[in-house]
C-alpha cells in the first residue's frame, strides 16, 4: 500500500524541505472539490499499544521515537487522501535511517470529513482576548 516517493514540508515563507518518504494513496469520493476548497478533512491515527483495549486516536501529524523520529502525515485533494511516513534525525550523534528500509508499522487510521464554507470577517477588534 506505501510507495517509495518524497514528501514537501514547507518551511515557513522560506524554502521547502523535502523528506525521502513511505507515501500510500488512498481514494476517498466523499473529499469532493466542494469538501477540499471548503470543508475540513481530519486523519487521526490509533496510537493505543495493548491488544484488545479501547483505540486511542491522536490527529495527524503524529511522531514517535528517541534517536530518530518516524512520522505520519497526512495531505488531501478532491477524491484522495495521501498518507506519508517518514524519518528525521533527532541530534547530531544519531542519523535517520532510510525509510526507504524501514517497515512500516501497522496501524488504523480514522478520517473524518466535514462540509462547510468560508467566512470573511472584516472590522476592527475591539478589547482583549
Amino acid at each position: 500500500m506505501y510507495n517509495d516517493s518524497t514528501w514537501d514540508i514547507p518551511i515557513g515563507n522560506g524554502p521547502i524541505g523535502t523528506f525521502q518518504a513511505r507515501v500510500a494513496t488512498i481514494p476517498v469520493s466523499a473529499i469532493t472539490p466542494a469538501i477540499a476548497n471548503n470543508g475540513l478533512v481530519l486523519v487521526y491515527v490509533n496510537t493505543d499499544t495493548v491488544a484488545d483495549s479501547a483505540a486511542v486516536w491522536t490527529p495527524l501529524p503524529y511522531s514517535v521515537g528517541l534517536d530518530y523520529l518516524e512520522t505520519f502525515t497526512y495531505a488531501y485533494s478532491p477524491g484522495q487522501i495521501k498518507i506519508g511516513f517518514y524519518a528525521t534525525a533527532t541530534s547530531l550523534d544519531f542519523g535517520a535511517p532510510d525509510v526507504y528500509l524501514l517497515t512500516v508499522p501497522t496501524t488504523d487510521f480514522k478520517i473524518v470529513i466535514a462540509s462547510g464554507s468560508t467566512a470573511t470577517f472584516s472590522g476592527e477588534r475591539r478589547g482583549s482576548p
